[in-house]
């Protein structure tokens, strides 16, 4: 499994993140792609995984320049679009997922991952806004898995940037990449269920795949969160085992943490 996550704050709030794609696929050869579009972040990132070996678990750490791509951006950072370039600098990989740093897989998602794309161009979750910045079923790019061949054969790299100097020519703002994805990937989409990116609190249960704290009002690494709401104390139980326990799978992937209590 191949896993781009594009960061550039505390690593320890990310660790819930790669900690729960480990933990819900002990199985698997798992690769993080640890991407931001600050360099001089680079070494503190190697440093900071070195002392966390995972067992058939590999780390990679890249930069990318992204601010050519356009002027604006909205809420949140340059690191957003790093998923649109992040394809072409990897011509040999056939997929991989996109996961936000707020979201957490609870269980085993390679239904998901492993899909048959069918000649589609990503597999995708429904946004909670069905119909949002002119779209009529607009969908979430916090999880995404993308057919990696054929987002470069189609050449959308370069139609997503001939499209942002549209936007930034005729829009005065939009929902950064997320705009351009639900561009391009308008007609050429496999939609799964809600379950697979799940932003309700009032949802998260048994069946929930993974949850993402896209809609959350006070995100999981902002310590004043009411943090009596499970989702909360599951990230709380993966960002504790990560920060106290960083040899807990150098030596083997038979260890179930956090959601043991939830589905047992």
């Amino acid at each position: 499994m191949n896993v781009l996550l594009s960061w550039s704050g505390d690593l320890f709030n990310l660790g819930p993140a790669i900690y729960a794609v480990v933990n819900a696929h002990p199985d698997q050869h798992i690769s993080f792609y640890i991407t931001t579009v600050n360099a001089d972040l680079l070494p503190k990132y190697k440093t900071h995984f070195a002392e966390r070996p995972i067992l058939n678990t590999k780390f990679y750490f890249e930069t990318y320049q992204t601010r050519y791509l356009t002027k604006r951006i909205w809420i949140v950072g340059y690191d957003t679009y790093i998923r649109i370039v992040f394809p072409n600098a990897h011509p040999e990989m056939e997929r991989f997922l996109q996961l936000d740093g707020d979201a957490i897989v609870v269980q085993d998602i390679k239904d998901m991952y492993f899909h048959d794309f069918n000649n589609q161009s990503a597999i995708v979750v429904f946004d909670f806004a069905r119909r949002f910045e002119g779209f009529k079923n607009y969908f979430n790019a916090g999880v995404m898995v993308f057919n990696n061949f054929k987002y470069i054969n189609d050449n959308i790299l370069n139609k997503s940037i001939e499209y942002l100097k549209w936007l930034n020519g005729h829009m005065g703002r939009w929902y950064n990449d997320q705009r351009v994805l639900n561009k391009m990937f308008i007609d050429s989409r496999i939609v799964f269920p809600q379950k697979y990116n799940e932003f309700d609190f009032r949802k998260f249960g048994n069946n929930t795949k993974i949850f993402h704290f896209y809609r959350a009002k006070c995100k999981p690494y902002n310590q004043k969160c009411n943090r009596t709401q499970a989702p909360y104390k599951l990230w709380d139980c993966f960002y504790k085992t990560y920060k106290e326990k960083p040899l807990l799978w150098r030596d083997t992937r038979n260890i179930t943490i956090c959601t043991n209590e939830m589905f047992n």
